[in-house]
């Protein structure tokens, strides 16, 4: 069908389907005067009169292609771009850089540890190197406009701040240990926003702009990734974010030319809006709960820690685990001694420990309490550190010979802040098998008619505090060896260690049958010195020295105990 057209008293025909671009593409001009048989009939029409022109030229196609063929400034997209241009400049006074660094980067310890969740929105508006803004403000200043003018300003503002706000959050997950900084999570958003856009609303996209949107921008997307990908310095978990970010956001809103779909762009915009406030109040409220976490074991004992804390050594001289942002430092170790104590032993040993380190100590509270069913003592201590002044936290828990001991010490205005991270590390803190007993338990399982496997397994025993256990095993190793001193040695040792009756028997006992190994003699000297009988342990270390002069052992006990080591003259008649 032929649509005769009039335009300025000049005629010209074009076929329907040229008719209806044209109106669309907003290409005709509304006093234009057609004539088209069934609709118009023999006359000429002004074509704003005809309810055809109507619909065409106020449909979405329409309304969408004459706003993509319009130019003019791209408010949104050029604010953004000069704010962050600023804040380049800015950074080259002395001294600027190293605060926007330190205070605006996205710094995962930061956020978590400190509440400064700002920053997983400030890192997308910093740049320090003028090859990395080019190629940042390249892509802003590209894509926004154009989205700008599809999609509208408001949406804009949205896309770009949800897609950085993404772009963090994901760094922030994966890789906590590394600051980042940039436009990239919010250009990737922009970019992903664009080719979504081109593939949803590819009917409205006018030739002529398609090379805006769609797969047209997809080779700048798969550059841009793999770009990232070759360098090492590349926050990748952020463009990663940042693309998701924005799919999300041009999946769920519409054009804002669309008025159709006004009231479901207002409940769209609300709902992304609630998701990063709701998301920014959590991690400030509760940052320390989103702290990951990793597991590991460390003799016996199966804790967790930061993951990106980095290790070294405490001021207790212990190994420890330090928060980066310089507040707060983890101990989790273990230690095995030559004898059992008391939970208020240790706790007074502990106290003394940290108070040979610090200095103002004060020990606010130490009270007993219960860390998985295992009786523990629980301290809590105030001191300075130059002059600084901390707060720590400590658990020390008593397993037979083996001291557990858990404590972070905070700097003072932050404790409260890490009391969720002390929490966590106390509910997932549990007492497992030491490698020690394990390896014991598979030696018997192997040779269980070995004496000395039963030994071993026996010794294991007594340092976690297992004593009968240990007991039954050292018996079973004397059954299996009558004429093995080792295992008779070892009983009465663990026996006297942990205050069993009749140890001053079994004592006597096994020196009658193992009078002249020296290790037996110097158990039995050491448990009649503390049955208070220290005469009669210096007469056997007396006449064990003449029986056997010279002997390793012997002479390792006399030494301890002051006794002279000078070997004995023998006398004439002898």
């Amino acid at each position: 069908m032929t649509v005769e057209l009039e335009v300025d008293g000049l005629q010209s025909w074009m076929t329907y389907d040229d008719f209806e671009e044209r109106v669309r593409d907003g290409k005709l001009p509304a006093n234009a005067r057609i004539r088209f048989e069934p609709v118009t009939g023999e006359d000429f029409v002004p074509v704003r009169e005809l309810d055809l022109y109507k619909q065409l030229i106020n449909s979405d196609r329409g309304r969408l292609r004459r706003l993509l063929g319009k130019r003019g400034l791209p408010i949104v997209t050029a604010v953004l771009v000069g704010i962050q241009i600023r804040i380049y400049l800015w950074s080259k006074i002395p001294g600027s850089k190293t605060w926007l660094m330190e205070h605006t980067s996205n710094w995962a310890p930061a956020v978590l540890e400190q509440g400064e969740v700002y920053r997983l929105f400030t890192y997308g508006f910093l740049h320090v190197d003028a090859a990395h803004l080019l190629f940042n403000m390249f892509f802003l200043a590209y894509t926004g406009a154009n989205l700008e003018r599809a999609f509208g300003r408001r949406h804009l503002i949205l896309l770009y701040l949800f897609s950085v706000f993404a772009g963090g959050l994901l760094s922030m997950s994966l890789s906590p240990d590394r600051p980042s900084l940039g436009a990239s999570g919010g250009d990737f958003g922009l970019i992903a926003a664009s080719i979504v856009f081109g593939w949803k609303y590819s009917d409205l996209v006018p030739p002529n702009a398609r090379k805006y949107y769609g797969w047209a921008l997809f080779p700048y997307l798969v550059f841009a990734l793999w770009s990232g990908l070759q360098s090492e310095g590349v926050d990748n978990w952020g463009h990663v974010g940042g693309l998701i970010g924005g799919a999300i956001v041009v999946t769920l809103l519409h054009p804002e030319l669309l008025e159709r779909y006004s009231a479901h762009n207002r409940r769209m915009r609300r709902i992304l809006t609630g998701i990063m406030v709701a998301v920014s109040l959590a991690l400030a409220g509760f940052g320390q709960s989103f702290v990951s976490l990793t597991s590991w074991d460390q003799s016996g004992l199966n804790s967790v820690r930061p993951d990106y804390w980095p290790e070294g050594w405490s001021f207790t001289g212990d190994r420890a685990y330090f928060s980066p942002t310089r507040l707060s430092t983890l101990v989790v170790s273990t230690s095995t001694h030559s004898t059992p104590d008391d939970l208020q032993t240790l706790s007074t040993r502990f106290i003394d420990q940290v108070d040979a380190g610090a200095k103002a100590l004060e020990v606010l509270q130490s009270t007993p309490m219960l860390l998985n069913d295992m009786p523990a003592q629980a301290l809590e201590l105030r001191f300075q550190l130059g002059e600084d002044l901390y707060r720590m936290k400590a658990v020390i828990v008593a397993r037979g010979q083996m001291v557990h001991r858990i404590h972070l010490h905070t700097a003072e205005s932050w404790h409260g802040r890490f009391d969720k991270l002390w929490r966590r590390v106390l509910e997932r803190t549990e007492f497992i098998t030491p490698e020690e007993l394990l390896a014991a338990q598979r030696k018997v399982e192997r040779n269980p008619r070995a004496w000395r496997s039963a030994a071993d397994l026996a010794d294991a025993l007594g340092h976690i505090g297992k004593v009968e256990e240990a007991l039954a095993h050292y018996r079973r190793a004397e059954a299996l060896s009558p004429d093995q001193p080792r295992p008779a040695i070892d009983r009465i040792a663990l026996m006297h260690r942990y205050g069993r009756e009749g140890t001053p028997e079994e004592a006597e006992q096994g020196l009658a049958k193992f009078s002249d190994v020296p290790r037996m003699i110097v158990t039995v000297a050491e448990v009649r010195r503390d049955h208070g009988d220290l005469e009669g342990a210096l007469t056997l270390l007396d006449e064990a020295w003449r029986r056997l002069p010279g002997d390793r052992v012997l002479r390792q006990a006399r030494s301890s105990w002051e006794l002279s080591t000078e070997l004995p003259t023998q006398s004439a008649s002898d």
